[in-house]
């Protein structure tokens, strides 16, 4: 292997992934840019992880174990620790990449200075390779993505490249074995400049064996506790219910409530959300009520598809009322 650094590092974070992992590796190898090296981190898997990725030859991979199952957070950690390019690009060990994902995120970096991390679109894939989604977007502006961070992770985590400088100073939190990436990408956006490039860059593959579908009661703790950190930040007092809710507002298809209350409560709540950002000045007003409009409008959709609430004529009056109110706002 050359003792030259490469431009990048492509971190993959393994446990027993026999499954998917040889055509994760292979979709990196394929990659047009050539710079890179991987670093695939194995977290004490019992699988074939480790003897598929050990008939690779190519130098460029670099192999590092855990001596035992130490968790998500800390095994990205050690993944940081042993990256030795100017760029980190993430990439999970059942996911893939498309050809011209490092060019484009490399040639993005090289023209934006300002820019310390970079996500893009992706389009989903099922355990057998089949698309399922054509497209899942996120917000492309620095704006929206921070406020976007107030409601959900605005950036997709299989897409994300970033300054190996930045991510290395600040590190994952080893205390959130779910939604790390979503906690380091809320410290990280003080940092520097976000941006998503709306290309499809990366196939996402969903299957049951993810850690996501299993752990969804942890993974809505941790997400309280980020929503709460940013909340007091804007001065804004809530109570436990308010952060239940709150992380609900960007996922249509969990919110359980049904009755007029909790759609009273979020045109209320996101006018709050608001007028806190107005007097506080943390994120852009434009694009604070740009997304707040957004994520209005799914929450009112929801409300007349709701059987029973669609019947129920006043609700629908106020819906009706607050939608047109919250088209006021200039836009840019």
């Amino acid at each position: 292997m050359s003792t030259l650094a490469p431009r990048v590092t492509v971190f993959i974070p393994v446990y027993n992934r026999e499954r998917y992992l040889a055509e994760t590796i292979d979709s990196v190898l394929a990659q047009s840019f050539t710079d890179f090296e991987v670093v695939l981190v194995d977290d004490g898997s019992v699988d074939r992880s480790i003897e598929i990725i050990e008939a690779y030859q190519d130098p460029r991979i670099r192999l590092f174990r855990n001596e035992k199952n130490l968790g998500i957070p800390r095994t990205r950690n050690r993944g940081l620790e042993e990256a030795r390019g100017e760029f980190v690009a993430i990439l999970d060990s059942d996911d893939i990449m498309l050809p011209t994902r490092l060019q484009t995120q490399v040639a993005y970096f090289d023209a934006h200075s300002e820019c310390v991390g970079l996500g893009s679109w992706s389009k989903y894939i099922n355990a057998e390779g089949k698309v399922i989604k054509q497209l899942c977007t996120r917000p492309i502006s620095h704006k929206k993505i921070k406020v976007s961070l107030l409601f959900h992770c605005a950036i997709h985590n299989r897409t994300f490249m970033a300054r190996a400088s930045a991510l290395k100073r600040l590190g994952y939190n080893n205390d959130f074995a779910r939604c790390q990436d979503y906690e380091l990408l809320m410290r990280l956006s003080d940092f520097g400049e976000f941006h998503n490039l709306p290309k499809r860059l990366v196939l996402g593959r969903k299957h049951d064996e993810q850690i996501t579908f299993n752990t969804s009661t942890i993974g809505d703790e941790k997400k309280c506790l980020i929503a709460a950190d940013a909340l007091r930040k804007l001065s804004l007092e809530f109570t436990s219910q308010d952060l239940q809710r709150h992380i609900c507002i960007a996922r249509p298809k969990a919110l359980t409530e049904t009755d007029p209350d909790f759609f009273l409560w979020a045109a209320d709540w996101l006018q709050r959300l608001l007028q806190a950002n107005r007097d506080k000045r943390i994120y852009d007003q434009t694009a604070m009520a740009q997304i707040v409009f957004k994520m209005w409008v799914r929450i009112a959709i929801k409300g007349w598809c709701t059987p029973g609430l669609a019947k129920t004529y006043a609700l629908n009056r106020r819906l009706n009322a607050l939608v047109l109110a919250y088209l006021r706002p200039p836009y840019s």
